[in-house]
């Protein structure tokens, strides 16, 4: 299964506020599925703060997240407009699980 939802705050934080009751209801609906969830900030630090390390630790870090079957990314305004297809793109093609995101704009 492969699906990918994005869901725009329209200028307010309810996706915010939205994306860990997004979580917890697929964690609690769905027990034999790994959710994840994650500040998309914090995935860009993540990325970016080392610039030094090995493409190896990279792609050890993509795999990490393509680990779950329900991958809950918030605030995804954090990525750069450019780099938003990329991104989104690279998640579609790393794992068969579902990624959701929600953006303020």
């Amino acid at each position: 299964m492969k699906c990918l939802t994005l869901l725009n705050g329209g200028g307010g934080d309810a996706s915010t506020a939205n994306s860990p009751c997004i979580y917890h209801l697929s964690s609690v609906l769905h027990p034999d599925l790994k959710v994840g969830w994650v500040a998309a900030d914090t995935m860009v630090d993540g990325f970016t703060s080392h610039r030094d390390e090995a493409a190896w630790s990279t792609e050890q870090k993509k795999k990490g997240y393509a680990l779950s079957d329900v991958l809950v990314i918030d605030d995804i305004q954090e990525f750069a407009y450019e780099d938003k297809d990329e991104v989104r793109s690279a998640l579609l093609d790393a794992s068969s699980g579902c990624f959701v995101a929600t953006d303020r704009w």
